[in-house]
Protein backbone atom coordinates (compact mmCIF):
# COMPACT_ATOMS: atom_id res chain seq x y z
CA UNK A 1 0.00 0.00 0.00
CA UNK A 2 1.47 3.39 -0.93
CA UNK A 3 0.00 6.60 -0.24
CA UNK A 4 -0.19 9.64 -2.11
CA UNK A 5 0.74 12.45 0.45
CA UNK A 6 -0.25 16.65 0.11
CA UNK A 7 1.70 18.45 2.18
CA UNK A 8 1.12 22.19 2.49
CA UNK A 9 4.68 24.42 4.06
CA UNK A 10 4.99 27.83 5.05
CA UNK A 11 7.10 29.50 2.40
CA UNK A 12 8.89 32.14 5.37
CA UNK A 13 9.26 29.46 8.29
CA UNK A 14 9.23 25.92 6.88
CA UNK A 15 6.86 25.16 9.19
CA UNK A 16 4.55 22.22 8.25
CA UNK A 17 0.55 23.29 7.63
CA UNK A 18 -0.93 20.32 6.71
CA UNK A 19 -0.89 17.46 5.58
CA UNK A 20 -3.44 15.13 3.72
CA UNK A 21 -3.71 11.60 2.35
CA UNK A 22 -5.03 12.23 -1.30
CA UNK A 23 -4.93 8.52 -2.47
CA UNK A 24 -4.06 4.91 -1.52
CA UNK A 25 -2.47 2.94 -4.41
CA UNK A 26 -1.82 -1.24 -4.39
CA UNK A 27 1.55 -1.41 -5.83
CA UNK A 28 4.46 -4.11 -5.47
CA UNK A 29 7.84 -3.45 -4.47
CA UNK A 30 8.67 -3.66 -8.25
CA UNK A 31 6.28 -1.18 -9.19
CA UNK A 32 7.08 1.02 -6.84
CA UNK A 33 10.87 0.91 -7.75
CA UNK A 34 10.87 0.73 -11.46
CA UNK A 35 10.54 4.09 -12.25
CA UNK A 36 13.80 4.94 -9.93
CA UNK A 37 15.56 1.90 -11.25
CA UNK A 38 15.05 2.83 -14.86
CA UNK A 39 16.01 6.53 -15.05
CA UNK A 40 19.12 5.72 -12.39
CA UNK A 41 20.07 2.99 -14.53
CA UNK A 42 19.91 4.86 -17.76
CA UNK A 43 22.24 7.62 -16.54
CA UNK A 44 24.78 5.14 -14.97
CA UNK A 45 24.70 3.39 -18.64
CA UNK A 46 25.11 6.94 -20.10
CA UNK A 47 27.81 7.61 -18.28
CA UNK A 48 29.90 3.81 -19.15
CA UNK A 49 29.24 5.11 -22.90
CA UNK A 50 30.63 8.52 -22.91
CA UNK A 51 33.73 7.32 -20.54
CA UNK A 52 34.32 4.07 -23.34
CA UNK A 53 34.56 6.90 -26.42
Amino acid sequence: MVGILRTVYDRKTGEIKSQEIVEELDMTEDEYYAPLVKIIGDAILNDIAKNKA
